[in-house]
């Protein structure tokens, strides 16, 4: 099974990445988890920021910008944080 970790860039060209258990087990696993729950064996991922600001550099900014949106669940490292 492969399990993609895509970005999709301004002009629509993305960067296909396959995930290896023996690179990074613990995000390999979360894409297993999101395809054994959601049938869908691609998991698009964006750059972290909000409309006009940078993207995010550091875990501190992470924070920052999750305190200041609506989401509810942010997953950093071996952390989850919710609202």
């Amino acid at each position: 099974m492969l399990i993609f970790n895509i970005s999709i860039e301004f002009f629509f060209s993305f960067l296909r990445n396959a995930v290896k258990p023996e690179n990074n087990i613990i995000f390999r696993k979360l894409l297993e988890s999101f395809h054994e729950e959601t049938k869908c064996p691609v998991l698009l991922n964006t750059s972290f920021n909000i409309k006009c600001q940078p993207i995010v550099n550091s875990p501190d900014e992470v924070i920052d910008c999750f305190l200041g949106t609506n989401i509810d669940v942010l997953a950093i490292g071996d952390f989850i944080l919710e609202k």
